[in-house]
């Protein structure tokens, strides 16, 4: 005999969590499902990650800077990049558990799974594993997000193109790198700068390879290419 509820949300990003909250303080029997971490885009891939670490390129920044301030500084300054990175992973694992103190707190049955419609509020939750639950539900909430844009043709060995769910949580740093992409520009450029990284411009700064609009120079001065979740372009 499956469940049933009132709402079933699909997605536990920052749309998904706070809808299933506010539901259920407002009486519903309220469930949610994510195939991967709590937090969606923003927490694990996006907004968060990119801020932790952009707060210890700053620093660093800051610190280089420091004389133009009458502030001495003696001896090398440098930087871990693998403990920078665990600080930023301490950090998103702290946020995904308030996550799910949260839903526990507010009564939210949190489901890890795959969600597919069965029929008119009917859904089939797969675990990883393979195994299968069936709930009815009165209302379903889609809030499933986004997904990094790649360029059809390109090649997908992350060692060589990656999108920006890839570049947050590298390991080591490139020597050099080309970004495409707007937003992964913004965040990724002051980090890449401030950390060492050389950033190269094909010069066109509106470039829309979706359109075919552009050529590829400067290309070959890359080891790498990362593009992000928003307009393509070359920064």
């Amino acid at each position: 005999m499956s469940t049933e509820y009132d709402i079933t949300v699909i997605g536990a990003g920052p749309g998904g969590y706070v809808a299933a909250l506010k539901a259920a303080r407002m009486g519903a029997r309220v469930a949610i499902v994510e195939k991967g971490h709590l937090g969606g885009a923003c927490l694990n891939v996006g907004c968060i990650p990119s801020k932790a670490l952009l707060a210890s390129a700053e620093l660093l920044h800051k610190i280089r800077a420091a004389g133009s301030m009458g502030v001495k500084v003696h001896g090398g300054i440098e930087f871990d990049w693998a403990k920078i990175q665990k600080r930023k992973d301490k950090v998103i694992r702290k946020l995904r558990g308030g996550i799910k103190g949260l839903l526990g707190a507010g009564d939210v049955h949190l489901m890890t799974g795959t969600a597919t419609f069965k029929a008119a509020g009917t859904l089939t939750v797969t675990t990883s594993e393979g195994k299968e639950e069936t709930i009815q539900t009165k209302n379903t909430i889609i809030a499933t997000g986004s997904v990094p844009a790649r360029v059809p043709g390109w090649p997908t060995d992350p060692q060589w193109v990656c999108t920006s769910d890839e570049a947050l949580h590298w390991q080591a740093l490139p020597k050099r790198l080309l970004i495409v992409g707007r937003i992964t520009h913004r965040h990724g450029k002051p980090i890449g700068r401030r950390l060492g990284g050389k950033l190269p411009s094909t010069g066109h700064p509106d470039l829309d390879l979706r359109q075919g609009r552009g050529d590829d120079r400067g290309a070959d001065r890359c080891h790498g290419l990362c593009f992000g979740r928003g307009a393509l372009g070359c920064g």
